[in-house]
């Protein structure tokens, strides 16, 4: 009588195991059949989350502007992930999260080359007093390949008979104050007055992007985009000669806190283009001014190495772009 008893219950347990095993197969096949497929947890079409990167905090004289330039950043993309809206106050002791690069907004293709794929090097250097200078054209020429690789070529400056423009100077921006805290000031350089640096010379140009580009001073170009990393193009020429702004635009940066750049202009041209102006013997502009294209902002000066020369750049979207796509 005992004995059957373990065989009963072996019988029971086998019937009740299998009946769960149905109910757990046939919920399985209703979940087939109705779509209800576990969902991945993130698309691979979705962007990332922001928050990869790191803490950076503030120093005496940093924008926002030059923060993302340092770290190869748009500066839109940086402020958005520090909820900083416009104008981008930051105060110095500021901790700010900065991003990886490829957390950025995507580029848009760089613009065409000029034809021939070089700058004009028929056109002449500043011409010397009493010279007819030619006149300045514009051209939206075809697609070429990269400048990288051609040998230095001249960047010139065509000047026509100076005539006064007036453009009236952002003052000082308003900057609020948050949590009592001084906004952090950049630390101006002695610079021209106004009215001196407001006539400007009518050079030769190129509109691309919807910007106008000029020479940023004359030269030789002795080191190409791309070359060596070069993220811009090297200009040689003579102490203290005149650097000029490339393009219409507002001073977001003025002064010599980025390693590597000497004393340095950053100008934005407009929500996506920068242009910057490095290795300055003299600034004549700081932040907030408002600057022509062709406008004097600095004298040119040596680099670490001694070499006097103006590096130049033009970022995109926060990327470095050939400044040669650019400049007539």
């Amino acid at each position: 009588m005992l004995s059957c008893v373990p065989r009963r219950v072996a019988r029971v347990g086998a019937v009740v195991g299998g009946m769960v095993g149905l109910f757990l197969l046939a919920g399985l096949v209703a979940g087939c059949v109705s779509g209800g497929a576990i969902a991945p947890v993130q698309s691979p079409s979705q962007p990332a989350v922001p928050g990869r990167g790191h803490a950076y905090v503030v120093g005496r004289g940093d924008t926002l502007y030059s923060i993302a330039w340092r770290h190869g950043l748009d500066y839109r993309t940086l402020a958005e992930v520090n909820s900083i809206r416009e104008p981008y106050t930051i105060h110095p002791g500021q901790r700010l999260l900065v991003p990886e690069p490829g957390d950025s907004v995507p580029p848009e293709p760089d613009p065409a080359p000029k034809a021939g794929g070089e700058v004009d090097s028929k056109a002449a250097s500043v011409p010397k007093s009493g010279a007819t200078p030619a006149l300045a054209s514009t051209s939206a020429p075809p697609s070429s390949p990269d400048h990288a690789s051609k040998p230095p070529v001249r960047i010139a400056e065509q000047l026509q008979p100076t005539v006064p423009v007036l453009e009236p100077k952002l003052l000082a921006k308003a900057r609020s104050r948050v949590g009592g805290e001084a906004p952090a000031q950049p630390r101006q350089p002695a610079r021209e007055p106004a009215s001196n640096r407001a006539v400007v010379p009518q050079l030769a140009g190129r509109t691309v992007a919807g910007i106008r580009w000029t020479a940023p001073t004359s030269g030789k170009t002795i080191k190409g985009f791309g070359r060596g990393g070069n993220k811009g193009v090297d200009i040689q020429g003579s102490f203290q000669q005149p650097v000029r702004a490339a393009a219409r635009g507002r001073v977001v940066y003025a002064g010599s806190g980025l390693i590597g750049y000497g004393k340095l202009v950053i100008v934005k041209h407009d929500s996506r283009i920068l242009s910057a102006y490095a290795h300055n013997e003299r600034l004549h502009v700081g932040e907030g001014d408002q600057v022509q294209g062709g406008e004097h902002i600095a004298d040119m000066g040596r680099s670490g190495k001694g070499r006097i020369m103006l590096h130049f750049e033009i970022r995109r979207d926060g990327k470095p772009v050939d400044p040669l796509r650019y400049l007539p």
